[in-house]
């Protein structure tokens, strides 16, 4: 696997109210486990793209895409910024790859005549995502970021069924109050409460002092 020189601009970001340029969108993924059923935008800062061998020996499948739109620009992100044919790699780019591997192990198992080797097979996953920073917590929170990082784990963790379960969230999780309900509170927690502690301690205070 080799990355791809430069920085992913992407100008759909612009439709989300994104004015950093290097911010990249990918909202059609390719088909993967690690994306099955899944219909929500991520969005990536400062990525890159990456490309891959076939002769690697690795079963290497793309599973996300930055939109046709976008390129990988070569040049510094100031200014006026765009696509410079000759120097800047055109999209869409490959941003991140899901590579499996079949392995073969010989082990010895006991028998009371012989020992003999036998042999058995396990798969190895490695995913390789161009941009670090979309799973950080400034970032973790837009869109589907955090979802594709709870199924990038499901699937290295060999938990393909749990990556199209659904994550139940807990309903009500704002309370709106009334101006006057503010109000109350208010009152109640800022004037009273700590009015009725003072009266509570001088009246403790004095029935200690007449005894």
């Amino acid at each position: 696997v080799s990355v791809v020189p430069g920085t992913i601009v992407d100008p759909t970001t612009q439709l989300l109210g994104i004015s950093d340029p290097s911010f990249a969108l990918v909202a059609e993924y390719e088909p993967h486990p690690i994306t099955k059923n899944f219909d929500l935008i991520t969005l990536y800062p400062r990525a890159c793209g990456l490309e891959s061998k076939d002769k690697s020996g690795w079963d290497a499948a793309r599973f996300l895409r930055t939109v046709p739109r976008s390129w990988s620009e070569t040049g510094p992100l100031k200014g006026a910024i765009g696509f410079d044919k000759g120097t800047d790699i055109p999209g869409p780019l490959t941003i991140g790859l899901a590579l499996s591997r079949e392995i073969n192990d010989a082990t010895a198992t006991a028998n009371k005549k012989n020992d003999k080797a036998k042999k058995t097979t396990h798969s190895q996953r490695v995913v390789m995502v161009c941009d670090g920073d979309f799973l950080s917590n400034a970032y973790l929170g837009n869109q589907g970021n955090n979802k594709m990082g709870e199924n990038i784990v499901n699937w290295l963790s060999h938990d393909d069924s749990m990556i199209d379960i659904p994550v139940v969230e807990v309903p009500g999780k704002e309370i709106t109050l009334s101006t006057s309900s503010y109000i109350s509170i208010a009152v109640v927690f800022l004037l009273l409460f700590p009015i009725g502690l003072v009266a509570a301690g001088i009246t403790i205070w004095l029935k200690r002092r007449k005894a």
